[in-house]
């Protein structure tokens, strides 16, 4: 947690004292739309107040249940394509896991789960500073899960495995 907060006073440094013709971003508001792993969509409302930055923040869900997400990217390279790294997090609220498995034909009891996640991605950006852009990101994340239902007593897990993003932004 302390790592979180010395990140976000960093990148807080990083823009102060960024130029003034480095704070001229045409569309710094906008929209994206991403599906992935572990928080399967989000929507968020996305802010480049820098070329180099995009900070996004919204709904996400994983069909089981809602939450809230956010993260930052940086962009290095001013060009159509460039590299990107990812950090992102978010909790997904306590709901039912019986849905999705069970509209799938997959028999499972009455069960509850409710998990926070960070994720620490590498990506691709296409359009990065464009009005539209196109995304793919991968890495690692840590998930801290607890689940119980009416089978089996309460379970906490705490995991860290790969992710995916794949992802579109568009920007006004």
């Amino acid at each position: 947690m302390r790592s979180i907060f010395l990140a976000s006073a960093l990148l807080a440094a990083a823009l102060a004292a960024a130029p003034a013709s480095a704070a001229t971003v045409p569309h710094p508001l906008g929209v994206s739309l991403e599906a992935g792993a572990p928080d399967l969509v989000s929507v968020r409302l996305t802010l480049r107040p820098r070329r180099w930055v995009r900070l996004g923040v919204g709904p996400v869900s994983d069909l089981f249940s809602a939450g809230i997400g956010g993260g930052v990217t940086l962009v290095p390279l001013a060009s159509l394509v460039s590299p990107s790294l990812t950090v992102d997090g978010g909790y997904l609220f306590d709901g039912d896991t019986h849905g999705v498995p069970q509209a799938l034909g997959v028999p499972i009891g009455n069960g509850r789960a409710a998990y926070g996640y960070l994720d620490a991605h590498a990506g691709l950006e296409i359009g990065a500073n464009r009005r539209v852009c196109f995304f793919v990101h991968a890495g690692v994340s840590y998930v801290d899960l607890t689940a119980h239902g009416d089978g089996f007593a309460a379970a906490h897990l705490k995991l860290f495995g790969p992710s995916a993003k794949l992802g579109l932004a568009a920007f006004f």
